[in-house]
Formats: structure tokens, C-alpha cells, sequence
């Protein structure tokens, strides 16, 4: 399967769960089978839970996180699995649905996983905030790690003024 992280250098929302929902959609349009992959931030489970199995819901919100069973009501034909163990779930979704893709949500710093393409959400209205790494800043780690995106997308933008500061930053 062709692993597509879509993730973010800073806390804090920057669209990535509907950048995972267009993306799933879009690679479904052109007949290929896609496999959510998520942490399941916040739930009240610690194993792997299959979220969704394509057709029926089979989890809460509670037991799958909130951004999971988002994605599970509305990505028909895409099955969603939480694992906090993001290499474990990957096993787990080649050996059980083989998919051509698997979409891995808030995945940029999760490195345990080989991925063929890093796309990295950039909040044009916070920025990267003071360029600190927590808990003294927004950034989950220096800027540095940028460089092993792929793909940047800029959001926010119809709200931001210094945008060009943003593309330039080091």
C-alpha cells in the first residue's frame, strides 16, 4: 500500500481531519481502496480498534475518538482503525483489507511507519507561533523536521496576512 501521512509541526487544528476526508474521497473516485489510520486521540480505549469496516459503524465516539468517528460517518467504503501503535494498525489494515492506500491522520511525527508521501498542514494564522518547541512553544519539534515533508498545504489562507513569511521560514 502507498502510506499517506497527513499531519502538522504545530498543536493545535489545522484541517487535518478534513484534508483526510477530501483525500480519501478523491482517491475513491478513481476506484482505488483506501484505509484510515488514526491515534484515536483522546478515546477511552488503549488497543486497536477497527473504527469502521466499510459499511457499518462498530464503535462510540467514546471507544474510537472524536476525529475517528467523524471520518467512520462520513467515508462510506472506508474502513477507519485506531492504534496508538501506528506500525501495529499498518500491519494490521495490509494483512486485513490489502487496500492501495493507507491515509494515516496526524502521522507526521509518528516515524515508525514508512511512509511515501509526508503532506504537512500549516495554520497561516498561528504560524509556528514563537518557533518554540513545547512547552515553551506551539511546535511539536523544530523546524527543521520540515524538511521530510512532501507536500505543504497552506490553510487558513483567505484570513492571513503574512503568508509569504510563512514559505520562507527556517
Amino acid at each position: 500500500a502507498v502510506v499517506i501521512s497527513i499531519g502538522n509541526i504545530t498543536v493545535g487544528g489545522t484541517g487535518k481531519t478534513p484534508t483526510v476526508e477530501y483525500l480519501s474521497k478523491y482517491l475513491l473516485a478513481f476506484g482505488k481502496t483506501v484505509v484510515v489510520l488514526s491515534r484515536g486521540y483522546r478515546r477511552d480505549s488503549n488497543e486497536m480498534l477497527l473504527v469502521s469496516d466499510r459499511e457499518t459503524i462498530l464503535v462510540d465516539s467514546k471507544l474510537s475518538g472524536d476525529e475517528p468517528y467523524l471520518l467512520a460517518n462520513n467515508l462510506k467504503n472506508v474502513p477507519i482503525v485506531v492504534d496508538k501503535n501506528r506500525y501495529h494498525g499498518g500491519m494490521y489494515i495490509n494483512d486485513t483489507f490489502n487496500p492501495d492506500y493507507i491515509i494515516l491522520d496526524d502521522g507526521f511525527q509518528h516515524r515508525k511507519i514508512r511512509r511515501d508521501i509526508d503532506i504537512v498542514l500549516v495554520d497561516c494564522i498561528s504560524g509556528f507561533g514563537n518557533h518554540k518547541i513545547l512547552p515553551s512553544g506551539i511546535l511539536r519539534e523544530p523546524l527543521s523536521g520540515l524538511k521530510r515533508a512532501k507536500v505543504f498545504i497552506f490553510t487558513r489562507t483567505d484570513q492571513a496576512q503574512n503568508i509569504d513569511s510563512l514559505k520562507t521560514q527556517k
